[in-house]
């Protein structure tokens, strides 16, 4: 062909027959720019393609070299342009950007005037690999260099807009959900704009059902390298997606799943806005394996987290575990003590021993042994309350209440529980017997350690309502208001008076389960002066003036 071009010199054609011959010559169904550049500058003639690219109006006027080549690569050009060569060089499109092209330059003779038949391939992706892939290397690295995966996604979004996208966004898959994670934007302005685009909504092609959630669910890249506003229009879930789609301005995208051990974890989007980036294929790949790698940070972070729960849990538990092996190895050891070291006493020489030594004696079994009893009920009935199955029958108040008071002062000779039962007197409540018992003689046992001996407990009750409020007073030390919400928690004593008074620390826990249990509420408040009120609700069977 080039031979062809030069028998032009030898070839006297008018100028209308020499325009057909440069037509006929580059070929107008070349895929890629073709055109032809006189010894001024001035171009003389361009195909389709180079119109296309370029942008100019195709009515003859097609500008010069420093119209459409970048303007530190137009000395390279006109040089070699003097023989037959080829260079790489950047040529402006119709986005105004540079894009690096592979010009083969031929130089002809036609009228005793020297001009050259330029081509030119686009080889912008190629020609930026080694930097993108480098760039893309960088990412990966950041992925790598920390366990904290929101704090790894930001950074990566940060470091990937403005050298491989406009706008970086990234969802995570919470169960079936995806949600926004980390977003990045060349321009800050986009990023409300991005936020209202719900792209996981969009289809993927024009009359499609498959929807991007859809494709990226199944582990599927979506790749849009060109969007038009055919496809915007074609694809948007509505109206109003549609607008924002263009107030973006998105020229090309592509959504890559992040994906470990064959789960969906979440999803990658690059999207170019100004800078009129077009996506390729090689582009899509790099972003795929990033993706991947994400995915594994991810998979990896979550991992690194739920090991780093399960471990606190562990050391919670084991904390737990030993603090109340501790306290239940007193609190048992003490009244075992004390009942076994009686009864060797009573059974050697209970015949050298008085009356009152002998009482005193058989009273400290008793009231060790009573103690010892209820720890066990206590641990029992926190072990079982979740599982056991509840019978809720009605229980009149006031001869429950009269009866365990009496129960309490006899087992506390000396100690006054004063009762107090508002109206109506014979309200019943909705309740399951055991667990009622085992509540209040907790209650009157806690109150029972806190008070003075010479100060009475106060049981009270009342009616808000539908509910039958009980409430239980002591005139002990009170506990401290930053400490009011721990007073139910297990193994909960206070720091004033752990080291005075013993106690296991569950009493009032079994009272907050049993009663929550019964469809009840129980709190506490602190009294004006001293000690500590203690207060329970259950559900009245019926209203007062209903009950015989």
């Amino acid at each position: 062909m080039t031979a062809d071009r030069r028998n032009l010199a030898a070839t006297q054609l008018s100028p209308a027959e020499d325009a057909a011959a440069y037509r006929e010559l580059v070929g107008e169904s070349f895929p890629h720019p073709v055109f032809v550049v006189r010894p001024n500058g001035d171009v003389a003639y361009g195909n389709r393609s180079f119109v296309a690219y370029t942008g100019v109006a195709g009515d003859g006027r097609f500008g010069r070299w420093r119209d459409i080549a970048h303007p530190d690569d137009v000395g390279l050009l006109i040089m070699a342009s003097e023989s037959q060569s080829q260079v790489e060089a950047r040529l402006r499109g119709t986005d105004g950007l540079y894009h690096w092209h592979l010009v083969t330059l031929d130089p002809i003779t036609s009228h005793s005037q020297n001009e050259v038949v330029v081509s030119a391939v686009d080889i912008d992706g190629w020609h930026h690999r080694d930097e993108i892939e480098h760039l893309y290397n960088e990412a990966a690295e950041v992925l790598a260099e920390s366990l904290n995966y929101n704090e790894t996604l930001r950074r990566l979004t940060q470091h990937l807009v403005g050298e491989c996208a406009d706008v970086v966004n990234v969802h995570v898959f919470d169960h079936t959900h995806m949600e926004r994670a980390e977003i990045a934007a060349s321009d800050e302005r986009l990023v409300p704009v991005v936020e209202a685009i719900n792209i996981r909504d969009w289809f993927i092609d024009r009359g499609g059902r498959e929807t991007v959630s859809d494709r990226i669910s199944a582990g599927v890249s979506v790749f849009i390298p060109d969007v038009t506003s055919e496809w915007i229009d074609a694809c948007s879930p509505d109206a109003e997606q549609a607008r924002l789609a263009r107030e973006l301005g998105a020229r090309s995208f592509m959504i890559v799943p992040l994906v470990a051990r064959h789960r969906t974890l979440g999803a990658l989007s690059l999207i170019s806005t100004s800078s009129q980036r077009r996506y390729s294929r090689f582009d899509l790949s790099l972003t795929e394996t990033l993706g991947y790698r994400a995915g594994v940070a991810i998979d990896n972070a979550r991992l690194y987290a739920t090991s780093r729960q399960a471990t606190t849990r562990l050391r919670k538990a084991n904390r737990a575990r030993d603090e109340f092996l501790g306290l239940m190895s007193h609190e048992l050891r003490t009244p075992v003590t004390t009942i076994y070291g009686n009864a060797r006493v009573l059974q050697r020489i209970f015949t050298d021993l008085n009356t009152d030594d002998f009482a005193g004696a058989l009273d400290d079994i008793r009231s060790d042994a009573e103690r010892l009893h209820l720890i066990i009920e206590n641990l029992l009935a926190l072990a079982r309350v979740s599982t056991d199955a509840l019978d809720l029958e009605p229980l009149p108040i006031t001869p429950a209440l009269t009866h365990l008071v009496a129960q309490h002062e006899q087992s506390h000779p000396g100690r006054k529980v004063v009762l107090e039962v508002g109206e109506p007197r014979d309200a019943v409540v909705t309740a399951n017997v055991g667990y009622f018992e085992l509540v209040l003689r907790n209650l009157l046992n806690n109150a029972e350690k806190y008070s003075p001996k010479d100060q009475p407990i106060l049981v009270s009750t009342c009616i808000e309502g539908d509910l039958l409020h009980v409430h239980v007073r002591d005139h002990g030390p009170g506990v401290d208001s930053d400490e009011l919400h721990s007073i139910f928690k297990p193994f909960f004593r206070s720091q004033a008076i752990r080291e005075r008074i013993s106690g296991v620390g569950i009493g009032l826990t079994v009272c907050k389960a049993l009663i929550e249990r019964q469809r009840g509420q129980i709190w506490v408040a602190r009294c004006n002066k001293t000690g500590l009120d203690i207060a329970f609700a259950l559900p009245v069977e019926a209203p007062p003036h209903e009950i015989p």
